[in-house]
């Protein structure tokens, strides 16, 4: 990213495994993040990841079952 002055920045973009992002980090070329914040970041999105694919593999379990009962 550039700065209106024509300046760089560092910016740091996690995206899911699905290319949603997730989390954006933006600062001065000269800052250097956190690695700490970066991994719980990530974290966070495999964690995300895993929920949601509890949650689909429910549902389509769950209407396998309505079809089986049909």
């Amino acid at each position: 990213m550039k700065r209106k002055e024509g300046f760089s920045e560092r910016a740091i973009f996690v995206l899911d495994k699905y290319g949603i992002i997730r989390y954006i980090d933006i600062h001065d070329i000269a800052d250097r993040p956190k690695n700490k914040i970066l991994f719980a970041e990530l974290r966070k999105v495999i964690r995300l990841e895993s929920e949601l694919e509890t949650v689909a593999s429910k549902r389509k379990a769950k209407s396998g079952a309505k079809k089986a009962r049909k």
